[in-house]
């Protein structure tokens, strides 16, 4: 059971990007915005599987293009290659027209010796949806 999400505007306030994707060994589980858990199967890199009660794609990256006829092979397409080569990011949609929910890390994931919070950069690097 997912516990009640709290979104980047507090207890009680969803927004479209507040949504978060778990990779466990034995499943995916994809937490919308409002508090559900939507379970998906490991994905191999470049693999793509739909939800139809959710209606929902959800596909890993670490290919440069979906088959021909696949619904999803122009949205695909438009992506930037780093983004589409990328094993370690997964992307959402709920439609052929996009957009795309890009969900990964954008920095090193801290260790268990690490001091947290660590010291801030010199600077940042700004990451966003497409």
């Amino acid at each position: 059971r997912t516990p009640a999400p709290v979104g980047v505007f507090g207890p009680g306030w969803k927004a479209p990007s507040d949504i978060r994707l778990q990779l466990r060994d034995d499943a995916l589980v994809l937490n919308d915005n409002g508090g559900r858990s939507i379970h998906f199967e490991p994905l191999l890199p470049g693999e793509a599987v739909y939800s139809r009660s959710e209606s929902m794609w959800l596909v890993r990256g670490g290919k440069a293009a979906q088959p021909d006829g696949h619904t999803l092979a122009w949205l695909w397409g438009a992506l930037p290659p780093d983004i589409r080569l990328s094993p370690h990011l997964y992307l959402a949609t709920n439609s052929a027209q996009g957009p795309w929910w890009i969900l990964g890390w954008s920095e090193r994931v801290p260790g268990a010796e690490d001091v947290l919070p660590a010291p801030l950069p010199p600077y940042r690097v700004l990451t966003g949806m497409a």
